[in-house]
């Protein structure tokens, strides 16, 4: 009978440990491997992707034109780590900050600053977050000088047949 309390015993300490060992890899940090930026006329797409499940919260600072998504459960990567300047695109974002949240290690802030205060939308598809910022209707058509037409006044007319001049009576 001794040994039968014994073998019960190091049963349940060996199910205890690995009980232990699962549940602190379920809550490891996951590491944000990636934050792309993409621009086009009428949209900034920003993707935030990581090698596991993640979790956000998105805020707006409207004094300082900012928009933060913070990212629980995560640490970011090297490459993750850098600030973008994306002050040259036609877009109402100029630059992106990311960086890890000092005294919590699973706990990243991305800070997108913002030109104007818009709305954006924030949404997670598995492991990845993508961030929509409107550029607003007329940023999609501002082109640079030397890539603008010339002056309507100089543009040639249209070769379209011109309806003959009325008849004298």
């Amino acid at each position: 009978m001794k040994d039968l309390k014994i073998w019960f015993s190091r049963r349940k300490v060996i199910a205890l440990s690995v009980s232990i060992v699962a549940t602190t890899v379920a809550h490891a940090a996951s590491t944000v491997t990636g934050i792309d930026f993409k621009n086009s006329d009428t949209t900034s797409q920003l993707s935030i992707t990581a090698n596991g499940p993640v979790t956000f919260e998105k805020q707006e600072n409207t004094a300082d034109k900012q928009l933060i998504i913070e990212l629980k459960g995560a640490k970011l990567s090297k490459a993750a780590s850098r600030k973008v300047d994306t002050s040259s695109f036609n877009s109402k974002v100029s630059l992106i900050s990311p960086y890890q949240v000092q005294g919590q290690e699973d706990t990243a802030r991305i800070v997108v600053q913002l030109k104007d205060n818009v709305s954006a939308e924030v949404t997670q598809e598995g492991n990845q977050i993508k961030v929509s910022i409107p550029n607003g209707a007329a940023a999609g058509t501002a082109v640079s000088a030397s890539d603008a037409p010339p002056p309507a006044a100089a543009a040639p007319t249209a070769a379209t047949p011109e309806a003959p001049p009325a008849a004298a009576a």
